[in-house]
């Protein structure tokens, strides 16, 4: 399950512990959380903002930049801070499907993410082309309306007992794909 932070929440002292303290309390094993920011939320207070993640990664919180790409990006932060995965911006696939060249941002993220073994997820996805573009290019994830659209909580609590999410495909309307992001796989 991925969970969005903010840089006010993780520039409070007691952020570890208040973390590790709600994943005890819900009964969800560490491994199964990966805490979302974006690249403006770790500059705040670096070292600092360094050595907590470093602290929730050491107790098996996967780690995830949002947005990669739209803030102020520096491939130094993906040397300096523990990350786990990268998700592409919708900025690099919400593109014209015809031309090829507006893919080659999201194929550099891609080449990258898969360089420095991280997960690569991309966000955004609203069409099966876009879907199938992704595949080409390697990555190995995907979420955004194509798989479902904004749910309330009785469906989103049905889903996941049911183990994923719906497909968003009409013709797959009751089929389950795995989470936190759904692997790219081909309909039909």
């Amino acid at each position: 399950m991925s969970v969005n932070i903010s840089a006010r929440q993780l520039v409070q002292p007691d952020f570890v512990d208040e973390v590790l303290a709600i994943i005890r309390e819900a009964g969800v094993g560490p491994s199964e959380i990966v805490l979302e920011m974006t690249e403006t939320s770790m500059l705040q207070d670096s070292a600092t903002t360094r050595e907590k993640l470093q602290d929730l990664r050491d107790a098996g919180i996967g780690v995830s930049i949002d947005d990669f790409g739209t803030g102020y990006s520096s491939l130094s932060y993906l040397q300096r801070f523990p990350v786990t995965t990268l998700k592409i911006a919708r900025d690099f696939v919400d593109v014209d499907g015809v031309d090829a060249d507006a893919w080659e941002l999201a194929s550099a993220i891609v080449a990258l993410g898969r360089a420095l073994r991280l997960s690569v997820i991309a966000e955004g996805v609203e069409q099966w082309s876009q879907l199938a573009r992704l595949r080409t290019l390697g990555c190995e994830y995907a979420q955004g309306f194509y798989f479902a659209r904004p749910l309330d909580p009785g469906s989103i609590e049905s889903l996941l007992v049911h183990g994923g999410v719906l497909s968003g495909d009409p013709d797959m309307d009751q089929a389950l794909v795995p989470m936190p992001a759904q692997p790219i796989v081909e309909a039909g």
